[in-house]
């Protein structure tokens, strides 16, 4: 009976570390959340939602490490290249049912990562500052982006 107490107390205890320290957002499943009544136009192919990003979104620097939710961008309407790049993911799954990839490149040729851009069956958007002269430095595959997000914040 001891022995099943003190492991109650240990799955407690790590529950609480887990919860406090994770986004809540990565949590509730809300990361990916999109407002649909926001989108104004047809969203029918890949290209559609690169095209609606690109015109919607304004692209800001920003010189922390944070990853937006795909919410947080749509309703701010401004992002750097990760969370352009996650809210376009969060439009390709919403409306076309498709998930992609996240990948941090490297484009100065300096070994770091220092651009975000990413691929939705087999594409690459978001290539603009790139000049089609980049290394890929992380894929990280939609399922696996909240956690990543969650540990840049």
């Amino acid at each position: 009976m001891k022995n099943l107490t003190k492991l109650m107390i240990l799955i407690v205890v790590l529950l609480s570390v887990i919860f406090t320290s994770c986004d809540m957002a990565i949590l509730d499943g809300s990361f990916w959340y999109i407002d649909r009544s926001m989108v104004n136009v047809e969203l029918n192919s890949s290209d559609d939602i690169d095209r609606y990003v690109h015109d919607n979104i304004k692209y800001t620097s920003d010189k922390s490490d944070d990853v937006q939710t795909a919410n947080e961008t749509q309703n701010r309407k401004k992002g750097d290249c990760e969370d352009n790049a996650v809210f376009a993911l969060a439009l390709n799954y919403e409306y076309l049912g498709i998930k992609g990839y996240i990948l941090m490149v490297d484009c100065s040729g300096a070994g770091g990562i220092d651009h975000a851009m990413y691929e939705v069956n087999g594409v690459t958007y978001n290539k603009a500052s790139t000049k089609n002269n980049y290394v890929i430095r992380e894929r990280i595959y939609f399922d696996d982006i909240p956690m990543y997000a969650s540990s840049k914040r």
